[in-house]
């Protein structure tokens, strides 16, 4: 179930009140019952806003927060997330890591292929 903070980040979002939407989504995250929700939602807009070790953190505490219980396509979304932040990090070995895993979660999903793609031809001489 959605909790009004994560409501409040989706508003302030829809607004275009990306600093709102951020102190919403970390409200929703102090004891919520929408804890992947929200922090999915925070770290998606840490990567939107070019703040990725930030993401990368968000990332960590919500795999910290509940080992094994997010479901497996918020699990393939956070590794994506995790992969964009790595790549755009220049870390390509570990953004490689986390797209192949989330591929594996998600295989229907063909975004992670097509950024691993799109690393491997960037690397080739």
């Amino acid at each position: 179930m959605t909790t009004a903070s994560t409501m409040d980040g989706i508003r302030a979002l829809a607004r275009g009140d990306e600093e709102g939407a951020l102190e919403a989504f970390g409200r929703a995250l102090d004891g919520s019952g929408d804890y992947f929700e929200a922090g999915l939602c925070r770290a998606r807009l840490l990567v939107m806003r070019r703040r990725y070790e930030e993401a990368e953190a968000a990332l960590a505490e919500l795999d910290e927060a509940a080992p094994g219980s997010m479901e497996n396509l918020d699990r393939a979304e956070a590794q994506l997330l995790l992969g964009i932040a790595q790549r755009e990090q220049l870390r390509v070995y570990d953004a490689v890591e986390s797209f192949r895993a989330a591929a594996l979660l998600d295989p229907r999903d063909g975004r992670a292929e097509a950024a691993i793609r799109e690393l491997l031809e960037v690397q080739e001489p």
